[in-house]
């Protein structure tokens, strides 16, 4: 078994925040790359870095670079060969762009902008949910309904609370499979294939759950799919059977599956409600 250590950054700090409320903070040391000293000495061989700023869209300090950002070129630098795995994106490339004098920074940026602007603007139904289709028009169009668009909010390109909670809303109606525990399929009016339920997505929309703050809800993701695995010679499955729960699929899902359940265990233990790191 290998332990993936975890340090959450907010404003250039060490904390944890109990069930994911920004308003509801710990913190736990002033200086990251200690702690990062600390966790080699105990013997890690990964650590698992969490911008926390960029989850709650924040900047501290005025400076160039985010503070998260210079606080992981210390944590690198003092760890000079250890894994080191940290969430960003284009936003978090184009601050580092502009720190370093890289060409072009402003074009990711800019990227970042246009793929935000470009969600609300063609798919957004009503500020209330994201449809999974531009063109679809009717709510019984193929589809319309994609349980896809989670990743919208679990990759933090939208950060509304409210609108992640009618999005949850809407889409439990209409893609969650009936069932105690049970998890999503992927689109509505689908063939067999898309109307089993999925199990990348239900991991997927789990991480997103917790960003949102309700690691209950991720919590009963999670646990069906360990237990469904458990049966399984610990594989993680393709699919699961609308109907029956059985396994379906062309393959385990060895790559995929195992990525997506580490990133949702994370993401639970990250708000402290799973009893630490």
């Amino acid at each position: 078994m290998i332990l993936f250590p975890a340090i959450d950054l907010r404003r250039g700090r060490c904390v944890r925040l109990r069930q994911g409320r920004a308003d509801d903070e710990t913190v736990y040391d002033d200086d990251p790359a200690a702690v990062a000293r600390r966790w080699i000495a105990e013997g890690a061989r990964w650590l698992h870095v969490v911008n926390l700023d960029g989850a709650f869209d924040e900047t501290a300090g005025g400076c160039r670079l985010p503070v998260n950002l210079q606080r992981l070129e210390q944590i690198c630098q003092a760890a000079p060969t250890t894994d080191i795995q940290f969430g960003g994106g284009l936003r978090d490339f184009a601050a580092l762009g502009r720190e370093h004098g890289a060409p072009d920074w402003q074009r990711y940026e800019a990227a970042a902008e246009r793929i935000r602007d470009g969600i609300q603007r063609a798919l957004l139904v009503g500020g209330m949910y994201i449809k999974g289709n531009v063109s679809a028009r009717r709510q019984d169009e193929y589809e319309y309904f994609d349980a896809a668009t989670f990743e919208a909010f679990g990759l933090g390109v939208l950060r509304d609370p409210k609108i992640f909670a009618s999005h949850l809303h809407v889409y439990e109606k209409y893609l969650r499979i009936p069932g105690k525990q049970r998890g999503f399929f992927r689109v509505n009016g689908g063939d067999g294939y898309d109307s089993a339920e999925w199990v990348f997505l239900d991991l997927r929309i789990a991480s997103a759950l917790c960003r949102f703050g309700l690691t209950q809800n991720a919590r009963s993701l999670v646990r069906w799919v360990t237990a469904q695995s458990t049966k399984n010679c610990n594989l993680i499955a393709e699919l699961y059977g609308a109907k029956t729960a059985s396994y379906e699929g062309a393959v385990p899902m060895a790559g995929f599956g195992a990525g997506a359940y580490l990133l949702a265990l994370s993401d639970m233990y990250e708000d402290g409600n799973e009893g630490g790191h």
